[in-house]
């Protein structure tokens, strides 16, 4: 009789620890985009995806007021944080964006507005 209560609790245990299990959401990396305009004012970029395959289709917008913006030195392999300023029209960055972010652009009514993580300066400045 012990050994089935016993083994009737580890189930009860292992179901309630199930149920317990919450994932994590998505964190995606790698999104390549092009600057097409650089609004200062609201601080906010348009861009394009620079992927042929286009994952994410026309021109998005991305505020940019809180999220951090970095930039790698591919020789160095350094990373320093940049300013909003640092951006030019024609630089290509990648963005780091939630799946839920990046579904929510299918939306109608997501004006094409892509909250992300962060942005990587990834066009290459000249080292001083």
């Amino acid at each position: 009789m012990k050994k089935i209560l016993s083994i009737v609790l580890v189930l009860v245990m292992v179901l309630a620890f199930a149920g317990c299990n919450h994932q994590e959401e998505s964190l995606h990396l790698g999104y390549n985009f092009r600057i097409l305009d650089i609004n200062s004012e609201n601080m906010t970029l348009t861009v394009e995806d620079m992927n042929s395959r286009q994952r994410i289709e026309g021109k998005i917008l991305i505020p940019c007021s809180d999220i951090p913006i970095i930039y790698c030195d591919y020789k160095t392999q350094d990373v320093t944080a940049i300013d909003f300023s640092d951006l030019t029209v024609g630089d290509e960055i990648i963005i780091t964006a939630y799946k839920k972010d990046i579904n929510a652009l299918a939306e109608e009514n997501s004006n094409n507005i892509l909250k992300v993580s962060q942005i990587q300066l990834g066009t290459q400045r000249e080292s001083n």
